[in-house]
């Protein structure tokens, strides 16, 4: 529904999930995906991660739908 950010967070997701990952990430799984929980704290750290201008951005992207 909002391919944008859904793009930017699986790609944000895919450096710390205990999923498939490219060999240049060396840093510790923090995310299973299996989880419910993990899942939701991975979206937690992704929207406190955002610099404000894209939070507002893709704010003003979902609500003009």
């Amino acid at each position: 529904m909002y391919p944008e950010i859904i793009k930017d967070f699986e790609k944000w997701l895919k450096m710390y999930w205990n999923g498939e990952r490219h060999e240049i990430y060396k840093n510790k799984n923090i995310f299973n995906m299996e989880n419910e929980k993990d899942f939701s704290q991975a979206i937690i750290y992704y929207i406190s991660g955002m610099t404000d201008n894209y939070a507002i951005d893709m704010y003003n992207k979902i609500i003009s739908f």
